[in-house]
């Protein structure tokens, strides 16, 4: 056999098309940051932005948000557990700040929303109805429970924007069935929850982030996909390519990277293609 013979057979990742909202989104390549990994935009960044698909800005709430109790990370054998507040100025302060760069954009810029009542998601829902900058939402779910998170995403399908809804990799699986229902545009997997302790031993709850997460992500993933026919978007693990093309494979439709981005952003990158 020779070396043309040994070599993969690669093909481009497929883009990804949201179809929810009055307005279709294309993610091409269906590559993008997890939230909270690269502020709103206004970093500068360790690799060109339109090597992402689409850019996913910090998390925004509807009042200002200071760090609670500071922001604490510490790193395990697997990676890090982070703890941060959530920090940001408010969705108005954040617009005023940023509309004009995410104007100018070479990617589409999709807003990265928490709220925790629904008269909160009406308001920011109310603010944002008119943003042309902003190309999509994704909404957090984490720690929500089962009856609040759907309430909270009907309530944002009414910006009728392309709407993402994003949920800890070890949520309720059922609650999908009941999310996929309320015009979702995709379901996303964000980070688990773990305990850490910081410098002086006090104990603190963050989000878990590592390689060693993949299999978790890639055992949710082929679960959803027989449950659900939206489209799916992993992420947690991904620190290769390997582990980048092991995620379409288990039937992710697109992938968001979390802190491979802050050192090694390349090893994906660079590489939009998956084996054939």
């Amino acid at each position: 056999m020779n070396r043309m013979e040994n070599k993969k057979s690669l093909r481009p990742l497929p883009p990804l098309m949201l179809t929810s909202g009055k307005h279709d989104l294309l993610i091409d390549p269906p590559l993008m940051n997890s939230a909270g990994m690269l502020g709103y935009g206004d970093l500068t960044l360790p690799f060109p932005v339109d090597h992402l698909g689409a850019f996913i800005t910090n998390p925004i709430s509807l009042q200002a948000r200071t760090p609670a109790r500071g922001r604490r990370l510490m790193r395990t054998l697997g990676g890090l557990i982070m703890h941060t507040g959530l920090p940001n100025p408010g969705i108005r302060k954040t617009l005023e700040l940023h509309r004009d760069r995410w104007s100018r954009s070479p990617v589409p810029v999709i807003l990265h929303v928490i709220a925790n009542t629904p008269r909160e998601m009406e308001q920011i829902v109310d603010i944002i109805e008119y943003e042309t900058a902003i190309a999509a939402i994704e909404i957090g779910l984490e720690r929500m429970s089962d009856d609040l998170a759907p309430e909270l995403v009907q309530i944002a399908s009414g910006s009728q924007l392309p709407l993402l809804a994003r949920v800890p990799v070890d949520f309720n699986l059922d609650l999908a069935l009941r999310l996929e229902t309320l015009e979702l545009a995709a379901l996303v997997l964000g980070p688990p929850r773990g305990m850490g302790v910081d410098e002086r031993m006090d104990p603190f709850s963050g989000r878990l982030y590592g390689a060693s997460l993949l299999p978790q992500f890639l055992q949710t993933v082929a679960e959803l996909r027989e449950l659900v026919s939206i489209p799916i978007i992993g992420g947690g693990g991904i620190y290769g390519h390997e582990a980048l093309e092991a995620m379409y494979m288990a039937g992710a439709s697109a992938v968001q990277i979390d802190t491979l981005l802050w050192n090694e952003p390349t090893l994906i990158l660079q590489e939009h293609t998956i084996e054939s």
